[in-house]
């Protein structure tokens, strides 16, 4: 399976040269362009993109889709080889007399293990 391009994670408008890697605001689904978004918001933002470019759905060897027990489409992300992005669970909670709704994402990484590093 490919990985995700340069373009599918970092919007249509990305380029790279040797020492920077330039991308728009306005490629991110549901971030707001501010002069000063915050580091979490930038990296929610490409998270979102990348798990939106690359989730599919498992099928059987006759290309059918698989379903689980209450037919809900059997789904997965790929990144990379080394790299998997997982859609966890979703949950409400109240602070500060406002309701949020949150999104939770698992990210693995994964590196070859040499001498405990």
């Amino acid at each position: 399976m490919p990985e995700l391009s340069l373009q599918q994670i970092f919007g249509d408008n990305a380029y790279q040269n040797v020492d920077f890697l330039v991308c728009s605001k306005d490629d991110f689904f549901n971030l707001t362009s501010v002069t000063s978004n915050r580091a979490e918001s930038l990296l929610v933002a490409m998270l979102i993109k990348a798990f939106n470019n690359y989730r599919s759905q498992l099928t059987d060897s006759e290309g059918n889709i698989i379903s689980d027990s209450i037919n809900n489409r059997v789904t997965y992300n790929y990144i990379s080889e080394f790299t998997d992005l997982k859609y966890w669970k979703r949950q409400y909670f109240k602070g500060n007399n406002q309701p949020y709704l949150v999104d939770i994402f698992v990210l693995e990484v994964y590196k070859p293990y040499q001498n405990g590093n």
